[in-house]
């Protein structure tokens, strides 16, 4: 009979606690608010005291955690840096197109397909061989989309780096012979 009761009033004050919230929500979160604008800088510093005490202990707990869950950790970082390329990847495929991602000499329309290009070549840029892909757009998004780049597709791109094409694509070699043939003789 006790537990009756017990129960019967606590459902009572649980409902009259959603009640009071639902009514009253708009001020309890202003206060809320108010609240962490006013504490924030005080909870920073705590924070950054207790990592600073504590440095040790917290980062063998981290590397704990990482070692007992490898697989979901892994995973997740794996997920989150690829969301990270392809985002980036869009971005600057999108820029340097105008919106539309296609190749800017054949109209190459297939998003696997299309690549970066340094139009006057890496040296220019004193970039290595290791700059393209993820670390090639995170620089061009990073250094506000610079000029000197264009959007090839995969075989423009090839066929422009080869040594015997002067670093011209044979797309255009045909078109200067079509349109123009007594110029390209």
């Amino acid at each position: 009979m006790i537990k009756d009761v017990l129960v019967d009033s606590t459902i009572d004050v649980v409902n009259t606690r959603r009640t009071y919230y639902q009514l009253n929500k708009a001020k309890i979160l202003r206060q809320q608010v108010g609240y962490y604008q006013k504490t924030k800088q005080r909870r920073l510093e705590y924070r950054l005291d207790y990592y600073q005490k504590n440095t040790d202990r917290i980062l063998e707990q981290k590397k704990l955690y990482r070692l007992e869950n490898k697989e979901r950790v892994n995973g997740s970082q794996r997920y989150h840096m690829k969301e990270s390329y392809k985002c980036a990847r869009m971005i600057v495929l999108q820029h340097y197109s105008r919106d539309v991602p296609q190749c800017a000499c054949c109209g190459e329309l297939i998003y696997d397909f299309l690549t970066m290009d340094h139009v006057d070549g890496k040296k220019k840029w004193n970039h290595d061989l290791s700059y393209g892909g993820r670390k090639l757009y995170r620089w061009l998004i990073n250094n506000n989309f610079p000029d000197g780049f264009q959007v090839l597709c995969c075989n423009c791109n090839f066929a422009r780096s080869r040594r015997n094409c002067n670093g011209i694509c044979p797309h255009q070699k045909i078109i200067k012979q079509t349109l123009f043939p007594d110029i390209s003789k």
